[in-house]
């Protein structure tokens, strides 16, 4: 399956099949775990790069063609220094 990708500059446009808010009902134990584990690698990608998200919820978790999970909505995520401290409020997620 091919999915409708865009590319500017570097910043990407992924077109999606919607997000798991509008498929968590029809989820097998089987998906649920698949989407779980995609979940808890972004999250540990982001807090490797000292992101915390904290709006994570079914509807800020988008889906590709591929069933892939992306996070989306970084909209009250804030950066932290290397003790511990926010550094920017409102991160915008650089490419």
């Amino acid at each position: 399956m091919q999915c409708n990708v865009k590319s500017f500059n570097q910043k990407y446009i992924i077109f999606t099949d919607g997000n798991l808010d509008q498929q968590i009902k029809n989820l097998t134990p089987h998906q649920s775990l698949v989407y779980f584990g995609q979940l808890i690698q972004g999250v540990v990608f982001l807090q490797s790069r000292r992101i915390i998200h904290r709006d994570l919820k079914p509807g800020n978790l988008l889906l590709n063609c591929r069933k892939q999970l992306a996070i989306a909505d970084f909209g009250t995520a804030v950066e932290l220094d290397k003790v511990g401290g926010i550094l920017a409020k409102n991160y915008i997620l650089r490419g």
